[in-house]
């Protein structure tokens, strides 16, 4: 299952990812099966291998906000007597980033309720408006 994943995405090589989606859809499958009060207990068991996306997202916003904050830091130190009100981060950055936590997918985040709630795109530009 890790190897079809993989080959969906036009990849030759298994990666972590593709080896915890895997997982996690073998888990659900097997949950889905049982009765509701073994699944009950399967489900808190084996949480932590079903939520990995819930804590990618997580994981991405927290890196995100933090990469806003490096911006907004460089522009107060350079002064910067732009009037925008639009702090603006290249998808490529947050990807390089993700990409060193081992998140290679972002399509989830980025149409996560969390990422559209604080967050809008623009192309390959993510933007977040602020309050001078």
């Amino acid at each position: 299952m890790a190897e079809a994943h993989a080959r969906m995405h036009l990849r030759d090589n298994v990666r972590d990812d593709d080896i915890d989606v895997a997982i996690s859809v073998l888990l659900e499958s097997f949950i889905q099966t049982q009765k509701v009060s073994v699944s009950k207990l399967i489900r808190r068991k084996f949480a932590s291998y079903i939520t990995v996306r819930d804590e990618n997202t997580f994981l991405l916003l927290n890196l995100l906000n933090k990469l806003i904050k490096e911006k907004i830091q460089y522009r107060q130190l350079i002064r910067s007597s732009a009037d925008s009100h639009e702090i603006k981060v290249l998808r490529e950055e947050l990807e390089e980033a993700a990409r060193e936590l081992q998140i290679f997918d972002l399509t989830d985040f980025l149409n996560s309720a969390a990422f559209r709630r604080n967050y809008t795109v623009r192309g390959n530009i993510i933007i977040k408006e602020i309050l001078i």
